[in-house]
């Protein structure tokens, strides 16, 4: 497999997944349509940078999530 590793890419419409990888040289594997990315940056550092792009921070997008559904807990699955 041919990995190019990136420093850095942005979360964005075509944004399917963000995994986790336990790889010495890319902490992200970034699945987009026809595409896979593999980033340097960990999947939370990428969401972060994404809520500040938008013009929010993590917290702030949760605390709105949590005002709009009406709770605090998590769904459970049945």
């Amino acid at each position: 497999m041919n990995e190019i590793i990136l420093p850095h890419n942005d979360i964005n419409r075509d944004t399917s997944a963000l995994l986790p990888a336990y790889h010495t040289d890319y902490q992200t594997i970034i699945w987009e349509q026809n595409h896979r990315f593999y980033v340097k940056k960990t999947p939370l550092q990428l969401i972060k940078e994404a809520c500040l792009e938008g013009g929010a921070d993590l917290d702030g997008r949760r605390a709105a999530v949590t005002i709009k559904r009406g709770s605090q807990q998590k769904l459970r699955s049945l």
